[in-house]
């Protein structure tokens, strides 16, 4: 059974729907191409798959709205 990544929200601060990841040795970055906005977590313990998945699920994180 094969685990599918969550698809990346867009750019919680303008919307822009073109998200890049970047891969690193032990390291991820995901940032808006639109307004550079980013996020950037690295590992010592755990894997790059494991990691992939947290930085996605980290990034699609929104706070809810207050009406």
């Amino acid at each position: 059974m094969e685990n599918k990544l969550p698809e990346l929200l867009p750019c919680p601060f303008c919307g822009c729907k073109k998200i890049k990841k970047e891969f690193r040795y032990k390291e991820i970055t995901i940032k808006c191409a639109n307004c550079t906005a980013k996020f950037v977590q690295r590992t010592r313990f755990h894997d790059m798959d494991w990691l992939e998945r947290a930085v996605i699920e980290l990034w699609n994180n929104r706070t809810s709205e207050v009406n």
